[in-house]
């Protein structure tokens, strides 16, 4: 006579005391965005992953050109309506890696 063996479930076979399961740690990572402005800024560049000063190229934001537009139709036709493209203020600031050439985003003008 053969005696009966238990079967046992697989998901009993699988369990194991609470002290031998691995614990499970989560670590929260701050990644902080450089504030980009009119002038370069200090970072972390997303691609190469290098400490550096972004590089900056300045470019006639649209409100320069419709401020040049419209100083223009007012009757200042003697160069006066050209002076919104050559003010800081007006331009918009585009930021790239000096290592790797990444654009890392524009600071729009107004």
């Amino acid at each position: 006579m053969t005696v009966p063996s238990r079967a046992v479930s697989p998901s009993a076979q699988k369990s194991q005391p609470a002290s031998a399961r691995p614990q499970v740690q989560h670590q929260t990572v701050i990644v902080r965005t450089p504030v980009l402005r009119s002038q370069g800024a200090r970072t972390l560049c997303p691609c190469c992953q290098r400490e550096i000063y972004t590089n900056t190229n300045k470019k006639a934001s649209i409100w320069a050109w419709i401020s040049c537009c419209v100083i223009c139709c007012i009757g200042c036709f003697c160069g006066c309506c050209f002076i919104p493209l050559c003010m800081d203020t007006c331009q918009d600031t585009e930021h790239s890696c000096p290592e790797c050439g990444t654009d890392l985003g524009t600071y729009k003008a107004f």
